[in-house]
């Protein structure tokens, strides 16, 4: 299920901000407006000097409108709708006195337009009283009939069954074997509620069974949330739990979105279960745009379903029928089943602060066991400040009651504040959640931190680590590397590697507020720093040529990626143009568009290969393996994401199967091709380097490369920027 996220911004108190901002009194044409005070008192208080107030600066009020747009958020989530209005009328006023100039606003009329259709969207959702929990019986006597599948079989059905017996057999086959671990529990959950059977196989097309599965999108757990939806049918989603990932309280909130689902779209299930992978706003857009064609099968023929829905929304519904088919009579269709055995776990009440590897010691359990019993603690510690059930073997019961006795617990982690912090900032640093910083500290309103106040860091359980403990691994191409602990934060990491904040972020690809997560990996040494094998074997200069890139280089000669960039100063990130020259160690020999160092031997002509050993063709194809997707393979061959997906013919929400075939260079590779082009381009109204990066399909590091810029610049209209195609 990928429904996209709005931003988290209420749409009655956006609106009665704006009210709020835009009303005012007047005195009626023709009236003079007369009041009658009391005489004031003489004044006693003696004259004194006052310092002058300096005026806060435009980047001050956007800073304090941003914290007030933060706080005003926070507060809606909260349920306190007058701290809402009152923030998001404050960060009106204040984008006011900063001056913004009317440019600004009027370029990013789409994204208010956005924010506002959103918003709208929002409230029509909110009033259609949704169940937080699913309603037993809600359609009796519908469980046994199942889904409505045709006869004859439609094409669209017959394909996927044919995709699952040839294209990914091994993974549906380990998917059946997983879900008898959470067929009698999520089947028994249905039957009450009244839903088809059948529909529990809609978790083997989200996920194949899997409670831990995340998509790129963001989706989460066996039944593929998103953070918004799963939090509208009453899943937890904060700093310490993320319940997508507990798969009971997941399945109940499936049952009451499909619930929901099945009575918005009149009682039709194909248009039901399509809406719950794209969204019930798009497929209500589709039947619309249809002139109101209701029948799933026809609607995907129409020129709608071309225009509004994705493929994969298309192949949803006929790959949930393939997948009911197979599971109704696997040895039919070539599969033998090894049913995995139902985890035996009791629920235990815990209390305090603990880390779920020292209770595993502590009970004499393996490591990762209560972690993998429990995935939706996402910092792998128990919640401090209230009491939570853990999931615990039940042959371990006893042990366990007992380890709670003497099994120290973790202290919270302490933030003094500091003058000109703000909750966001704050939470910002240490990968937390704003909501959930002033949860945890009591926190009303923004603009009511004290300078010196101490807060309780959601997470950051453990003692201050030392700087012997931010040891760091060295990756395979040399690079340092560190894998991130709860408690974390960026400043401290890059303190203890003596490398700035800004540096990790550039390393490792964040943005000013992009947040770590545990047990992830990040580089802390610079591109330059990689240890590049020695160079060994024949020097040659290859010349770079039309759709070659790093990676289909380095597989011609035979050599490393990582050595071939290390070579030639570059990095993953890298954009090589034709004509470039580039230095390679190697022993296979070099290719026409090769020359020999200066100095080293040739043949009977320059850059020829000798007979006896015929250069390698470059790699073009590549066969999917298990646990891979886009970006690994692209990060694989040094080629960016987007010449992969576009070469492929593929979007950022396509999914690659076990056994695909890739291009991993362009269809024309090899053919001969003209040097770069210069390019002057003139700026218009609006345009900034990333979209002018965009437009030309080039790289915004190479934009500022070729212009020479080292900092963002702010673009005037009609100035000229240089571009290479």
């Amino acid at each position: 299920m990928r429904i996209a996220t709005t931003r988290k911004i209420g749409a009655l108190g956006a609106l009665a901000a704006l009210f709020a901002a835009g009303c005012v009194t007047t005195t009626p044409p023709g009236e003079v407006a007369s009041h009658q005070f009391d005489p004031l008192p003489s004044a006693e208080v003696g004259r004194q000097e006052l310092q002058p107030v300096r005026p806060r600066t435009p980047e001050e009020l956007l800073a304090a409108a941003e914290d007030a747009l933060e706080s005003a958020n926070a507060a809606q989530e909260r349920g306190d709708h007058e701290a809402a209005l009152r923030d998001y009328t404050m960060m009106l006023e204040l984008l006011v006195q900063a001056d913004v100039e009317p440019e600004v606003f009027y370029n990013m009329r789409a994204d208010f337009g956005r924010i506002l259709g959103a918003a709208t969207e929002q409230m029509r959702l909110a009033g259609r009283n949704r169940p937080k929990e699913w309603r037993p019986a809600q359609f009796p006597g519908e469980a046994a009939e199942g889904l409505p599948i045709p006869e004859p079989l439609p094409e669209r059905i017959a394909r996927q069954r044919e995709k699952i017996q040839q294209v990914y057999p091994k993974n549906f086959c380990a998917g059946l074997n997983r879900s008898a671990k959470y067929l009698p529990y999520i089947q028994e959950r249905f039957v009450e509620a009244g839903l088809p059977r059948d529909l529990v196989w809609l978790a083997m097309v989200e996920s194949q069974f899997h409670p831990s599965a995340l998509s790129r999108a963001g989706a989460a757990g066996m039944w593929q949330f998103m953070p918004s939806t799963g939090r509208r049918y009453g899943l937890r989603v904060d700093s310490y739990v993320d319940e997508r990932y507990d798969w009971k309280k997941a399945t109940g909130a499936a049952i009451a979105y499909l619930t929901d689902l099945y009575e918005m779209f009149g009682r039709n299930w194909p248009l039901a279960v399509s809406a719950y992978n794209c969204g019930e706003q798009r497929i209500d857009q589709v039947v619309n745009a249809s002139g109101g064609e209701r029948d799933l099968w026809r609607l995907l023929e129409t020129r709608a379903a071309d225009r509004y829905l994705r493929l994969e929304t298309k192949e949803f519904y006929p790959k949930l029928c393939a997948s009911v088919l197979v599971a109704r009579e696997p040895a039919k269709y070539g599969f033998s089943v090894s049913p995995e055995t139902p985890d035996n776990t009791v629920q235990l009440p815990v209390k305090g602060y603990y880390a779920l590897e020292q209770l595993d010691q502590a009970c004499g359990l393996s490591s990762g066991t209560l972690k993998a019993l429990n995935p939706q603690l996402r910092l792998d510690v128990t919640p401090f400040d209230e009491e939570y059930a853990l999931n615990v073997p039940a042959t371990a019961n006893d042990r366990f009651l007992a380890a709670l006795k003497t099994t120290p617990q973790l202290q919270p982690g302490v933030h003094v504040v500091k003058r000109g912090e703000s909750p966001s900032r704050i939470a910002a640093r240490y990968g937390v959640s704003t909501d959930e910083l002033m949860r945890i500290n009591k926190i009303k309103s923004a603009r009511r931190l004290q300078v010196g106040q101490r807060l309780i860091i959601p997470g950051a359980g453990q003692a201050a680590p030392s700087q012997a403990s931010y040891a760091a691994a060295t990756g395979a191409d040399g690079r340092k590397t560190y894998r991130v602990r709860p408690g974390d934060c960026l400043y401290d990491i890059a303190k203890a590697h003596n490398v700035t904040v800004k540096q990790l972020q550039e390393w490792n690809g964040l943005g000013r507020r992009s947040k770590i997560h545990v047990d992830s990996t990040l580089f802390v040494s610079a591109p330059g720093e990689a240890l590049a094998a020695a160079p060994s074997g024949q020097k040659t200069v290859h010349t770079v040529k039309k759709g070659e890139c790093a990676g289909t280089i380095a597989s011609r000669y035979g050599v490393d990626l990582a050595d071939l960039l290390a070579w030639n100063s570059l990095t993953k990130k890298s954009t090589i143009l034709p004509g470039q020259r580039l230095v390679v160690y190697s022993s296979a020999p070099a290719g026409p568009s090769a020359e020999p160092a200066e100095g080293a031997a040739v043949g009977a002509s320059k850059g020829a290969a000798p007979e006896s050993a015929p250069s390698p063709a470059p790699a073009r194809k590549h066969k999917v393996a298990k646990g891979e997707n886009p970006w690994t393979i692209a990060k694989k061959y040094g080629v960016s994401v987007e010449e992969f997906l576009a070469w492929n013919k593929l979007d950022k929400k396509s999914v690659l199967q076990v056994g695909d075939e890739c291009l991993v260079c362009p269809p024309d590779a090899g053919t001969a091709a003209p040097a770069p082009t210069k390019v002057v381009h003139t700026v218009t109204p609006g345009q900034n380097p990333s979209t002018i990066a965009a437009q030309y399909g080039v790289g915004l590091s190479d934009l500022f490369k070729w212009n020479g810029w080292s900092k963002p610049p702010v673009l005037q209209v009609d100035s000229q920027v240089i571009v290479y195609q």
